[in-house]
């Protein structure tokens, strides 16, 4: 923002900010909601970190540190936070689920402490895990929900179910077979996948599927031109 001084009363006057930037933050506000908003999609749907954000922009003539793009991505997430909570909510009176969740990476995440499923018991925990949901609604909406810890994929769904509302009937979850996929706090049907690469079974690919097309159709071929030859001989 221009900023004048009074050569007469030494007062100083400082322009107004056009009405569309206002729009997009108070008058202090360094980032526009607008440019927070794109760092968080930036980090957490296109992939791109922080410091690589931070590189671009420093492409463009803009000097901003990745300290300052988390601290921005931080200001959306607190403000989003009560929408994730109410996904919850949502999720948690589901009708069906898929579920699943794979090994993840936090380099400064710590071996914690946590309660053995269905025991009293403790035990030193140190796997950090992102678990995926994906939720089917009884009017067939989804959502879709994820959350990297120390925890596996059966401990996650245990969260949602916890909210779920008494007068509901049993969910239907689908997951591979491992124990700890599974929920321990509500009654479920579970419906476990048995094709996993820990059972030593591959999937066919789709490219594997169309080559299989092509040789069956080639066979097909091959063996209606043996029987047309030996109908003529």
């Amino acid at each position: 923002m221009e900023r004048l001084r009074c050569n007469t009363c030494d007062a100083y006057f400082t322009a107004p900010l056009p009405a569309e930037v206002l729009t997009d933050g108070t008058a202090g506000q360094k980032y526009g909601y607008s440019a927070r908003s794109l760092m968080a999609i930036y980090k957490y749907l296109a992939g791109l970190p922080f410091y690589r954000q931070s590189s671009i922009q420093k492409l463009l003539g803009i000097k901003i540190t990745a300290s300052t793009v988390f601290d921005q991505v931080e200001l959306v997430c607190n403000d989003i936070y009560p929408v994730v909570q109410l996904l919850f909510n949502l999720a948690s009176d589901a009708k069906h689920y898929y579920l699943d969740d794979t090994t993840n990476r936090i380099f400064d995440a710590k071996p914690i402490e946590k309660t053995v499923r269905n025991s009293d018991k403790t035990r030193l925990r140190s796997g950090v895990y992102t678990s995926s949901v994906i939720a089917t609604l009884m009017d067939n909406k989804h959502i879709v929900l994820f959350e990297i810890n120390i925890g596996n994929a059966g401990e996650f769904i245990d969260s949602i179910l916890h909210k779920r509302s008494q007068s509901c009937a049993k969910p239907l979850i689908r997951s591979d077979a491992l124990a700890s996929n599974r929920p321990t706090g509500r009654d479920v049907t579970m419906s476990l996948c048995n094709v996993t690469p820990d059972d030593n079974l591959f999937m066919l690919s789709i490219t594997s599927l169309r080559k299989l097309s092509m040789y069956s159709n080639a066979i097909v071929k091959y063996g209606s031109l043996m029987t047309a030859r030996k109908k003529k001989s």
